[in-house]
């Protein structure tokens, strides 16, 4: 028997302790966001006072850890309930840190739907804390910035009404009247009869402050329609600004009827500090002087430690965000001071690499200058050995023997001029004329003789003035050297050029009747093809023999 139930027991034990641990395991294994919600829950629908407390211990956790993950988003969403619990605990100052730090690090972030709405709510947050504070200037600052961000009727009302409330604290009744005038127009936008309520409550309150005789009227209308929608908080606020009114009004006896609604519905709501408001009414409706005393300092009291325990935080986030922005200052100098040293450094290097390079091309244009210098006087050296010296030498020996009769003499005296002047005009310095159709024409005609017949075609249609001086010099030489090529190696009697302009496009064929040839790159034509392509034209040329010579320019 007792085995029995040793056993029973043992199984028992063994169930219990795997349901406990699939139990702790399941708990553990719950998604973040399932403890998010249920204390953000907790923040703004407590159970207890207590609940709270523990809430915010662990958001302030959570907000840490998101922050240290790298999920800034999430953690600003965190740290908005985390403003609201601590607002409710009386942690003003905590509160108003944490909203400034969720403004900093929303201000890093790009703006989208959700970034805004999240900045709007904690500026609105911000708000409550200064006004708490009674600090109605930054109280007003930060409702202006939620102001700014609204999107919607609902909202706006919410701020402005919020901005009335700060004005009524200050006791600048008529501008807190202007506020919420403006919320109850707001407020017959909406179809929410609790909205409207809330608005003509308030309006109805600070109507009283400056005697408006709409005041009752509307503070009973908000009254009723709340007692309709067993609206409880509603409802006391109702009998709470009543209370104020018949008061204020010498009306004891509706004052205690209202301040005993509002006690009832402080205990129906259940919550202390709704009771503990309700009583304070009541007592300060009993008109005792020693109960108003101290009411009133205990006010001063708490007002007082409100006052100590602000560290001014947003006077600290403005020193940071200065210092901040002298840091940013900073290194935005040292940036300018690096690009005005790198331009420096470019500046100086392009003037030593420019001064490096007109060096390099004055160099190899003095040894290029002198190359052709040298190849010119070679030249002329070769064609006044070869034409002149050779035919001169044979002259001298004809004279001197006695092989030549005075004829005779004088023609060979005239071919040496020929050659001589040739030899000139082909070496001579070119200066360009201001006609330089006829400067081309005479040049071409100069090769014609009684053997050789130059025709040239539409050169005086071309407009010259169009065509720049480097392109007239390429296209003398060209066609010089074209002519002595010719005189040299075509045996040719008749020469042909065509010239045709199209805008500043110039094109000139030449051709000839000469013996032609296989092509094989003589110097004249090598020299004439480098000068046309060094001013980005073309230059072709073809030779069959027996079938003359063409040639070809395009510039």
């Amino acid at each position: 028997m007792i085995s029995s139930k040793t056993n029973l027991f043992s199984v028992f034990l063994k169930t219990a302790i795997i349901f406990l641990t699939s139990f702790q395991i399941s708990y553990a294994q719950r998604p973040t966001i399932d403890s998010l919600e249920f204390y953000k829950s907790a923040i703004y629908y407590p159970h207890k006072d207590a609940d709270i407390a523990v809430a915010i211990t662990f958001l302030r956790d959570a907000t840490e850890k998101t922050l240290a993950r790298g999920d800034t988003l999430q953690a600003v969403g965190i740290m908005q309930a985390l403003i609201t619990g601590e607002m409710e605990v009386g942690s003003v100052y905590e509160s108003e840190e944490t909203a400034i730090k969720a403004i900093h690090l929303l201000e890093n972030m790009p703006n989208n739907k959700k970034t805004i709405r999240l900045k709007k709510e904690i500026y609105r947050e911000l708000g409550r804390a200064y006004r708490l504070l009674k600090d109605s200037y930054n109280a007003l600052y930060f409702y202006n910035n939620a102001l700014a961000l609204c999107e919607s009727t609902l909202d706006s009302l919410k701020v402005i009404n919020n901005m009335g409330n700060v004005y009524l604290d200050a006791k600048e009744y008529v501008q807190a009247d202007t506020y919420f005038r403006k919320t109850y127009e707001l407020s017959l936008r909406l179809s929410d009869s609790l909205v409207i309520a809330r608005v003509l409550d308030n309006l109805g309150n600070i109507q009283a402050k400056i005697d408006n005789p709409d005041a009752l009227t509307n503070m009973n209308k908000a009254l009723e329609i709340r007692l309709n929608h067993n609206d409880l908080v509603g409802t006391y606020s109702s009998y709470r600004h009543l209370t104020t009114y018949y008061r204020d009004n010498q009306l004891t006896q509706e004052a205690k009827f209202h301040a005993e609604k509002a006690y009832e519905i402080a205990k129906e709501i259940n919550s202390p500090t709704y009771i503990e408001d309700a009583l304070t009414n009541l007592l300060l409706v009993e008109n005792n002087p020693r109960v108003m005393e101290f009411i009133r300092v205990a006010d001063s009291l708490e007002q007082a430690r409100y006052s100590t325990r602000n560290k001014y935080a947003a006077l600290q986030y403005n020193t940071t965000k200065a210092r901040e922005q002298a840091q940013e200052d900073k290194y935005l100098r040292e940036k300018a001071i690096r690009k005005s040293r790198n331009i420096q450094f470019l500046m100086v290097l392009t003037i030593l690499t420019a001064t490096g390079i007109f060096f390099i091309l004055r160099i190899r244009h003095k040894r290029k200058t002198l190359q052709e210098v040298f190849e010119t006087e070679s030249r002329i050296s070769k064609r006044v050995h070869d034409e002149v010296a050779n035919d001169v030498y044979r002259l001298m020996t004809k004279v001197q023997y006695n092989h030549t009769d005075n004829e005779a003499l004088l023609d060979d005296l005239d071919l040496i001029y020929k050659r001589t002047r040739n030899i000139s005009r082909d070496s001579a310095a070119l200066i360009i004329e201001k006609d330089f159709g006829k400067q081309i024409n005479d040049l071409l005609q100069s090769y014609q003789d009684g053997e050789i017949t130059i025709t040239t075609q539409n050169i005086s249609s071309i407009n010259w003035r169009v065509v720049s001086e480097i392109k007239k010099r390429t296209i003398y030489r060209v066609l010089q050297e074209l002519m002595t090529n010719m005189r040299k190696y075509s045996q040719a009697t008749m020469v042909v050029f065509s010239f045709k302009q199209n805008g500043r496009k110039l094109h000139i064929k030449y051709s000839d009747n000469g013996i032609g040839s296989d092509i094989k790159a003589k110097n004249g034509l090598q020299n004439a093809e480098n000068r046309i392509k060094a001013i980005k034209g073309s230059f072709t040329f073809d030779s069959i023999p027996k079938k003359g010579f063409r040639a070809t320019i395009n510039l």
